[in-house]
C-alpha cells in the first residue's frame, strides 16, 4: 500500500515571532536570530540553533478532530499526519531536548472506534509525551478509549475527571527531558461533558479544575521541578483559572474553544485564537484551532521558572515531504471502516423505529418527476457530484468526508452507507429545501399566483449563507464566495432571493 509520492521540500521554519495572519500577539517574544529548523531540498541537513538561548524546545498540536490527512476539498493540502511526522522528525534532529504535547480532541465524533484505534496508533508512533484527554476523545466511549490508549501506550492524561472503573488515562504523566523532571497535569471544563454521552458520563466523576490544581501541584513540587497544565476551557473559562496556578510552570490549553466566549467582554463569539501570553506567569501557549498549524516554542529554565525564549505558529504546509508510514496507516484506516460498513450492512441491527421528528430525506430524483427542468439542471452542478468526489480518492467510506458530500448523513433517516442508502447520495434537493415530501406530494397547486406563492412559502429554503458555510470553510475551500457560488447552483425556477 506504500504510495510513491515526490514532492520538492523546500521549507524553511524562522520562530521569529512575527504576527501571521493575527495568530501572534504582540505579546509573544520576537528574535530573529533564533532558527528552529530547516527543511533543505536534499532533505538532509538541518540548521541547529545559533544562539542556544533556550534549554527544552516544545511542540504543540491539537484538535486533530479525525483528519488523517487533508480532505483536498477547494484545493487545500495543509495538516495531515504524514507531513506532522516530518517535520517533527526534523525538529527532533535538530534539538534533542523536544517537548511534544496535544491538547486533545483526537477523534471526531460519537461512536468513531475505528478511527480513535488508528489516531491512537499514529500519536504512539509520532512519539508523544503527554496527550490532553478532550470531550471529542470522550465521545468515542470509554470502552475503547481505554482500550487503544492502553493497547498503544497513548500518553493521554486528565486530572479533573476520575473513572469508577480502571483505565489507562492517567491523572500525571511524568517526564524528564533536558535534566528536568516535568510533571503534566491536565483539565476539562465541564461545560464540554454535556456533549459526552450518558453512558460514559456516567462512569466518571468530575472535579472543578481549581480544586483540582490546589489538591495536586502542591504534592507534585516536591518531586518534580515543573509542572505543565494542558486545557480544555475555553475563554472564558480560562479567565476564571488564570488566578489559580499557583505552582504551574506553563500553560497550554485547547485553541479550538477560543470561539467560546463571554458576550460582556468579547463582541464577537467568532474571535481569532492568540497563540501566546507571555507577559504572565505561567506562560500561555496556546494550540491552533486544527491541524493544519503546529506551535513551537523555546523554553528556558532559569530561577525554577520558564520563560518562553521564542514561538511561532507554524503551517502544515502542502510542500512538506509526506511519511510514507502515516499514509499507510489512512489506508488501513479506509479498508477498516469500509469492511465495518459493509458488515453492518449484511448484520443490521435492530434499531428503534424512525423518531417521529425525524426529517423524511428522499431522493432528488423524487422531485425531478414533477420539477424536471430545476432537476436537469440539478445534475448539472457539483452538488449532484459531490458523492463521486470522495469515491475517486478512496475516501467514501470517511466519516470526516460523508456529512459534506451526502444527504443527511448522522441524520435519523438520512445517509447511512451507499449500499442502504444510495438514493441519499450526493448534496440533494432537501439539504436547501427543506421540504417534507410526504406533505409535498398532496398539496396540489392552484392557478392562482397568490395562492401558489403562499404554499411555496411554507418551503423552507435554507439559502443563507451560514447554511453553505458549513460545508464550505475557509480550510476546505479557499476560494469559496457565497454570491459566486450561489450562481452556480441557483435553481432555474428558484422560489425565493437569497438571503445574504
Amino acid at each position: 500500500m506504500i504510495r510513491n509520492r515526490t514532492t520538492a521540500v523546500n521549507l524553511v521554519i524562522v520562530c521569529i515571532a512575527i504576527a501571521v495572519s493575527a495568530i501572534l500577539t504582540a505579546s509573544c517574544i520576537k528574535n530573529k536570530n533564533l532558527v528552529l529548523a530547516g527543511f533543505e531540498k536534499d532533505e538532509g541537513s538541518s540548521l541547529a540553533d545559533p544562539s542556544k538561548k533556550y534549554d527544552l524546545a516544545i511542540v504543540v498540536t491539537g484538535s486533530t478532530a479525525g483528519e488523517f490527512e487533508p480532505c483536498g476539498c477547494g484545493g487545500v493540502y495543509e495538516g495531515g499526519f504524514s507531513r506532522r511526522s516530518t517535520m517533527i522528525d526534523r525538529l527532533k534532529k535538530v534539538h534533542s531536548n523536544i517537548l511534544l504535547v496535544d491538547t486533545g480532541d483526537l477523534a471526531f465524533g460519537i461512536g468513531e472506534v475505528i478511527q480513535f484505534e488508528f489516531l491512537a496508533q499514529a500519536y504512539h508512533m509520532l512519539g508523544y509525551d503527554a496527550v490532553a484527554l478532550g470531550e471529542g476523545d470522550l465521545r468515542v466511549g470509554f470502552d475503547a478509549l481505554n482500550q487503544y490508549a492502553k493497547q498503544y501506550q497513548l500518553p493521554m492524561v486528565v486530572s479533573n475527571l476520575k473513572f469508577k472503573s480502571p483505565t489507562a488515562i492517567r491523572e500525571v504523566i511524568p517526564v524528564e527531558r533536558g535534566g528536568l523532571r516535568i510533571a503534566f497535569i491536565s483539565v476539562i471544563a465541564e461545560r464540554w461533558l454535556g456533549i459526552v454521552p450518558e453512558e460514559t458520563r456516567r462512569r466518571l466523576t468530575y472535579e472543578p479544575p481549581a480544586q483540582t490544581l490546589a489538591r495536586l501541584v502542591p504534592k507534585l513540587k516536591k518531586d518534580y521541578d515543573a509542572v505543565v497544565l494542558l486545557s480544555h476551557l475555553g475563554t472564558d473559562e480560562r479567565e476564571k483559572l488564570a488566578g489559580k496556578l499557583d505552582g504551574v510552570d506553563l500553560w497550554i490549553d485547547n485553541g479550538a474553544h477560543q470561539w467560546v466566549s463571554n458576550p460582556a467582554t468579547q463582541p464577537s463569539s467568532r474571535i481569532q485564537p492568540e497563540f501566546c501570553n507571555l507577559q504572565q506567569y505561567p506562560p500561555l501557549l496556546v494550540s491552533w484551532k486544527n491541524d493544519r498549524k503546529i506551535g513551537v516554542a523555546g523554553l528556558s529554565w532559569k530561577d525554577r521558572k520558564f520563560s518562553i525564549t521564542v514561538a511561532e505558529m507554524i503551517p502544515v504546509a502542502r510542500e512538506i515531504k509526506e511519511d510514507v508510514r502515516f499514509l499507510e496507516i489512512y489506508d488501513v484506516y479506509k479498508y477498516v471502516s469500509r469492511q465495518d460498513a459493509i458488515n453492518r450492512i449484511a448484520n443490521p441491527r435492530v434499531t428503534a423505529t424512525m423518531p417521529a421528528k425525524a426529517f423524511p430525506y428522499e431522493s432528488s430524483d423524487t422531485c425531478g418527476s414533477c420539477h424536471q427542468e430545476i432537476y436537469d439542471f440539478w445534475k448539472t452542478t457539483g452538488h449532484a457530484k459531490a458523492f463521486a468526489t470522495i469515491r475517486k480518492d478512496n475516501r467514501d467510506a470517511d466519516s470526516n468526508c460523508l456529512a459534506c458530500h451526502t444527504s443527511g448523513f448522522r441524520e435519523p433517516g438520512g445517509f447511512e452507507n451507499p449500499i442502504t442508502t444510495p438514493h441519499l447520495k450526493d448534496v440533494g434537493c432537501q439539504i436547501c429545501h427543506r421540504v417534507d415530501m410526504k406533505k409535498h406530494h398532496k398539496t396540489s397547486l392552484p392557478p392562482e399566483r397568490a395562492k401558489i406563492e403562499k404554499i411555496r412559502a411554507k418551503v423552507n429554503n435554507i439559502t443563507a449563507s451560514w447554511q453553505c458555510q458549513r460545508c464550505h470553510v475557509p480550510h476546505r475551500s479557499p476560494k469559496y464566495n457565497y454570491s459566486q457560488y450561489l450562481k452556480k447552483i441557483k435553481c432555474t425556477q428558484a422560489l425565493d432571493p437569497a438571503q445574504e
